[in-house]
């Protein structure tokens, strides 16, 4: 059972913004709170609501944010449905709310993606699909990335990145996929899929394999979490009544 997702913004390949954060407890309950200091920085790249959770979405029922996260979730209807859960490496006998967040609840129509902290998901063994953010901006050749590449994986301060052996770098890993890494957990990693554009590499899938999620750097993880959920800000109280 995922434990904790953070409803994110961004436009497609860019850094994301969190906007709030949705834990699950033991018996199934979900809670909502808003990330003001992320709703703040989003609305300077552009959000101009939170559609889905407006006014006082931190005091609604657990019942109503499944329903609305539920309308982000893969409909049973699609005649791809199975494909589309295969491709994001959905476990089997999981329920809505994994779903949501082993797809991330992407959507064609707009820039949200609800993505999971696998540091506090309870399996010690399993695999998820994350897609590079900053592909574009590198300008990667068509031929410079191939699917089934194995992919080397490198921590600093400020980001994670993977290379590949041909030529290096080739994206980031995005905010709270990168968790499990920063955590030390041990992780093989492979180009899942590749988007092209006419010239350039636009979108590149990974997929992870996490071969033990064991939390082995505690201080460097407690530090990322602060960063994530920011800190009070009266100003962005006001902030807060505008746009959402």
């Amino acid at each position: 059972m995922i434990k904790d997702i953070y409803a994110t913004w961004g436009v497609n390949g860019k850094e994301r913004h969190i906007l709030a954060h949705i834990s699950r407890t033991e018996d199934n309950q979900l809670k909502f709170s808003y990330n003001y200091e992320g709703l703040y920085a989003a609305s300077k790249d552009g959000l101009r609501h939170f559609v889905g959770f407006r006014k006082n979405a931190d005091k609604i029922s657990s019942e109503r944010i499944e329903d609305i996260l539920s309308l982000r979730v893969i409909s049973d209807k699609r005649p791809d449905r199975m494909e589309l859960l295969n491709f994001w490496e959905v476990p089997k006998l999981t329920d809505k709310i994994d779903i949501l967040a082993f797809t991330q609840g992407k959507s064609p129509t707009d820039f949200y993606e609800y993505i999971p902290d696998f540091t506090t998901y309870p399996k010690k063994s399993f695999t998820f699909v994350t897609d590079l953010i900053g592909v574009e901006d590198l300008k990667l050749n068509i031929d410079s990335v191939k699917i089934g590449d194995t992919l080397n994986l490198f921590i600093s301060p400020n980001e994670v990145f993977v290379a590949n052996d041909r030529i290096g770098k080739i994206g980031k890993i995005k905010i709270i996929h990168e968790l499990p890494f920063i955590a030390g957990a041990r992780v093989k990693l492979t180009v899942k899929a590749i988007y092209n554009s006419s010239n350039y590499i636009k979108r590149i899938f990974v997929k992870v394999d996490v071969i033990d999620n064991t939390i082995r750097f505690k201080p460097f993880l407690e530090k990322k979490y602060e960063s994530i959920r920011g800190v009070h800000n009266p100003f962005l109280d006001k902030f807060h009544k505008q746009y959402v």
